[in-house]
């Protein structure tokens, strides 16, 4: 199994190129040239682009592989999220086994149809990479607060702040003009959001887009061995759809949204 999606490498290739070729390798010291500046909000610009693209494709990948699982009769955290987030209300079991009703949130199957078909609605309609756009496509896929460095989502805002600053407005504006960007500053943010810092890192704690990636690709592992084990595999299968139509009851004593 690779330790990097393929997603992440193409991230890492761009990052290289339009450093290369928007950055100057001059001094950090040294004042920067309105050209310089103004290559700066390009890279910034085109690396949010490159960043954003990232968090869709692995979300759309993690979906479409829960999709694959659910249906061969396999789980993840993914399902699960997929279930737990369907958008549809908190339910009992009622007190029918046989409903009238051809639409019933009771019905396992329909809600993580309905789980999918939000996510991949929210991610086909996604807006950026600030927090309360990053949450909405995270959590259904089992990401929680706990796994998590706040500190990394601050300075995702902060980074797609600057960003917004220097798309939305004209150069002239007083949150763009060039007397604002450092091309060294702004390198080394996105530097500090895409890769991880040995002296920092936490184990088990996402700081990065690297180690985002290390979760999203073990999301992949973990839900392709369950049941690699052919002698246990019928008891696990069946222990999991357990676990799937346990869900519903679940969410009955969780708050509401």
């Amino acid at each position: 199994m690779p330790s990097q999606s393929q997603h992440f490498q193409n991230l890492v290739a761009a990052f290289n190129t339009l450093t290369s070729t928007y950055i100057s390798t001059g001094s950090s010291s040294v004042i920067p040239s309105p050209k310089e500046q103004e290559l700066t909000r390009a890279f910034v610009a085109l690396m949010h682009a490159e960043i954003e693209f990232y968090f869709e494709s692995i979300c759309i990948d993690i979906t479409t592989l829960a999709k694959s699982e659910f249906k061969a009769g396999r789980i993840s955290i993914a399902t699960l999220g997929l279930i737990t987030f369907s958008g549809l209300p908190t339910l009992t079991a009622g007190d029918l086994l046989v409903s009238t009703k051809k639409d019933h949130a009771r019905k396992v199957e329909e809600r993580f149809c309905k789980g999918v078909a939000l996510l991949e609605k929210l991610i086909e309609g996604n807006h950026g990479i600030r927090q309360k756009y990053l949450a909405p496509l995270f959590i259904p896929l089992g990401l929680t607060q706990e796994d998590i460095d706040p500190n990394w989502i601050v300075s995702i805002d902060t980074f797609s702040g600057k960003r917004g600053a220097f798309v939305h407005k004209s150069m002239f504006h007083v949150e763009a003009e060039s007397k604002n960007i450092n091309p060294h500053d702004e390198k080394e943010l996105v530097s500090r959001l895409v890769f991880d810092d040995p002296t920092l890192k936490l184990p088990g704690v996402i700081s990065s887009i690297e180690s985002f990636d290390a979760w999203a690709v073990a999301q992949g592992a973990v839900s392709t061995s369950v049941f690699r084990n052919k002698r246990h595999g019928s008891l696990l299968r069946r222990i999991s759809w357990r676990l799937i139509n346990l869900v519903s009851r679940w969410e009955y004593y969780l708050p509401s949204r």
